[in-house]
């Protein structure tokens, strides 16, 4: 939103653009506080001015921006094309070790950040010095990997021609390795003056309800009124998650409403926020899903608990299609829960209907797992995880057995694979072994018997062969823990 956050990105610019400054920048916060939408903005800022390195956002919503291991080959490919001289050294390292992306992350970042710029520095050659910006590692799958990154920037970062600058919450694991460490600055975000972030979260609300009234094409009338207004920015404190929730839910639905959906979540005090909840977005996130299932009939609620599954618990986003064939509903009817669930759940588009359908904020995935706070709207994980399962194997069973001759398979075109299957197949191992699945063995031995070739033929298809490998580790770790056996290269449960 323009004219906000503008004194944060203010003190990063001259950070960034100051050689005296310290090299590594640790900008930090509480969930909802808009560490990775102020990431994303100044890293546009530094692509302005020729001085973006690379970036990577983590994100736990797909497997591999959660993987530590990913990061430095990922920043290592964009500073290659910022700095070109850099390209050759990087490209010996990967031709000489093929496996080098399951390296230790020490022996990565030596490998591919040090060396190579270590040789760039040494040519004397004069540009602005590039930024790397790494947003959320706090949601990277594996926290001590993440430590073992830090140490290693922290260690080598004095010495090396570039900035970083990191955002994360306050992760025990994040802050014992900065504590440890000199050379870095930070910055708290729930910290920040109050008045500064109240000003920003106002300027935010009322330009989010006034284009939610002209996309009606009502006039103002002097809606909103500057008391609600107010009310809504203290009830906001220093989260932006939770006025961006307030104003789709305020401006989603009948325009009518919109003053009556208002004037609702102002009179509902915030003092219930601190009772029987965590954080306040739970009671807001409990309220919008009182007000979706009150106004739904079984069917629909059926189709949105259906839909949720498949938006909060799948490893990589999927678009409206593939949901609604992995879930094995209508896409018109798929189409239709997503309709109430617009402050919750980011819905591309209706030209862009291949985008991707995640949730807003990670807040929701940690309300609707936790029964203590979600109560009735609870969704379990292991069942979930237990269904989505049980759906992709359905999937696949439907696909390779519907038809005799397989296209993809026979001529080897990526291009035929459709969403869902290949969600399937990278997939349905990491739903399967989530939680106690031993009695859906008879599901797993069919599927192994007449489609495990067909499986790994598929992901070679689209360059995952590697995926396969890995699932069947998994697979068989999981049978040993579940107490199966194997018999004749099949999985049993054991008596």
């Amino acid at each position: 939103m323009e004219n906000t956050r503008t004194a944060i990105l203010d003190t990063l610019q001259v950070w960034a653009s100051d050689d005296t400054t310290t090299k590594v920048y640790w900008l930090n916060g509480m969930a909802g506080t808009g560490k990775t939408t102020i990431a994303y903005s100044f890293s546009e800022l530094l692509d302005e001015k020729k001085c973006l390195g690379g970036t990577f956002f983590a994100s736990h919503l797909w497997v591999d921006t959660s993987d530590v291991h990913c990061i430095i080959p990922t920043i290592s490919l964009q500073l290659a094309k910022h700095l070109p001289s850099l390209s050759q050294p990087i490209l010996d390292v990967v031709e000489a070790n093929p496996a080098c992306s399951s390296w230790r992350i020490d022996k990565q970042f030596l490998s591919f950040i040090v060396r190579p710029l270590t040789a760039y520095r040494d040519t004397k050659e004069v540009v602005v010095v590039p930024v790397i910006v790494l947003d959320a590692l706090d949601e990277c799958s594996d926290q001590s990997l993440v430590a073992e990154l830090l140490s290693v920037i922290l260690q080598h970062s004095k010495s090396l021609p570039i900035k970083f600058l990191i955002t994360s919450c306050l992760e025990i694991v994040l802050k014992g390795t900065f504590d440890d460490s000199l050379g870095r600055s930070n910055f708290i975000l729930h910290e920040v003056e109050k008045e500064i972030v109240k000003g920003d979260i106002e300027i935010y609300i009322k330009a989010y309800l006034l284009d939610g009234l002209h996309s009606h094409g009502l006039d103002r009338h002097g809606w909103p009124p500057q008391a609600e207004v107010d009310s809504l920015v203290n009830m906001s404190g220093t989260l932006f998650i939770y006025a961006a929730t307030v104003c789709k839910y305020i401006v989603q639905g009948d325009s009518s409403g919109m003053p009556q959906r208002l004037s609702d979540v102002v009179n509902h005090t915030s003092e219930t926020s601190f009772f029987g909840v965590t954080q306040p977005w739970d009671v807001l996130y409990k309220r919008i899903l009182d007000t979706v299932y009150e106004s739904t009939n079984p069917l629909e609620r059926s189709d949105i608990g259906m839909v949720l599954k498949a938006v909060v618990y799948v490893y990589n986003p999927l678009s409206m299609s593939a949901i609604s064939l992995l879930v094995q509903i209508p896409i018109e009817r798929v189409q239709a829960a997503l309709a109430f669930l617009h402050s919750l759940i980011c819905i591309p588009s209706s030209q862009h209907s291949a985008g991707r359908i995640s949730i807003f904020h990670d807040s929701f995935y940690d309300f609707i797992s936790n029964q203590s706070i979600s109560s009735e709207y609870y969704l379990d994980p292991c069942v979930s995880h237990k269904s989505l399962a049980l759906q992709c194997l359905l999937l696949m069973d439907k696909e390779w057995s519907a038809k005799i001759y397989v296209s993809y398979l026979a001529e080897r075109r990526c291009g035929d694979i459709s969403e869902s299957l290949a969600y399937a197949c990278s997939s349905w191992v990491l739903h399967f072994t989530y939680a106690d699945n031993d009695n859906e063995s008879a599901e797993l031995k069919h599927f192994l018997q007449s489609h495990l070739l067909r499986w790994m033929d598929c992901l070679s298809i689209f360059g995952k062969l590697e995926t396969a490998m890995k699932s069947l580790h998994k697979l068989e770790s999981w049978a040993n823990v579940s107490n199966l056996v194997v018999e004749d290269g099949w999985y049993l449960q054991q008596e």
